[in-house]
């Protein structure tokens, strides 16, 4: 199968992952059928992540979840300049654009520049808080440190996608973090569980963009040690199911970690 290539931080040397043994380890703890693209219900989409694109940024990442694909650059830390100056701590801007500056996904018009407005709000919100509580701030103060996103292609899943590469791009950079971040995004089919089982099996793991229009949706965002960084929901969902969601992440965070931490020969 197709490898996914993988720059490493600390040596900037190359190793290659196989994409079935990234998937298999990323399974989330779900079960369920089958569906569209032939993948069960706990299966993932293999991930492809490259690094140092952007010569003019300090540190970049190109991050591809199937069709989804989002690219990060950051810039900096540099000393702060006017507003943005913080006199003890780091300050973290997000700068996010989608092609052409329209929506992420399927509208036109007017309507396309609401959602746009409002995905773009909500997912810089998101983004700037998991990071600000990733990074040393307390390393870089007077300084001022600009992560630039840009979804390249949405077909579901694009705000995991995003935080995981702007981890990449900040890790890439050389930036001092105190934990690694990683995001996970299920979809939530509607229905009355009657045991835990069907708790189990109601989870649908990285949800295309179909996936996503038919069904409530939730990113979560945790740490390599199962701390609950950002939950996003989109859609009236059953929270019951919510726990189950943050169990699942847990594998894939493990999974991405390893991706984010590979070393050359490993």
């Amino acid at each position: 199968k197709e490898s996914t290539r993988y720059t490493s931080v600390e040596n900037g040397r190359s190793v290659v992952l196989k994409h079935s043994k990234l998937a298999r380890g990323m399974s989330a703890s779900v079960g369920g059928s089958g569906r569209a693209d032939d993948r069960l219900a706990h299966e993932m989409r293999p991930p492809a992540l490259e690094e140092g694109l952007l010569h003019q940024a300090d540190g970049s990442a190109r991050l591809s979840l199937g069709n989804t694909m989002v690219l990060a650059g950051v810039h900096g830390p540099a000393l702060g300049r006017g507003r943005s100056e913080r006199p003890e701590v780091l300050s973290i801007e997000v700068v996010l654009g989608t092609p052409g500056g329209g929506a992420m996904r399927g509208t036109s018009g007017a309507a396309a520049s609401t959602t746009a407005d409002a995905l773009g709000y909500s997912y810089k919100a998101v983004i700037q808080d998991v990071l600000a509580r990733a990074v040393m701030v307390d390393r870089y103060p007077r300084s001022t440190l600009v992560v630039v996103l840009r979804v390249l292609r949405d077909d579901g899943g694009a705000l995991a996608a995003l935080v995981n590469a702007a981890v990449a791009a900040l890790m890439d950079a050389g930036v001092e973090m105190a934990r690694l971040p990683v995001a996970s995004n299920f979809a939530l089919p509607q229905c009355t569980p009657v045991s835990a089982s069907d708790l189990v099996a109601d989870l649908i793991a990285d949800p295309d963009a179909a996936e996503e229009r038919k069904h409530p949706t939730v990113t979560v965002v945790c740490d390599k040690e199962g701390e609950l960084l950002a939950l996003n929901a989109a859609g009236i969902m059953n929270p019951t199911l919510l726990p189950r969601c943050i169990d699942s992440a847990t594998s894939v965070t493990h999974s991405f970690g390893q991706l984010f931490r590979m070393k050359s020969g490993l």
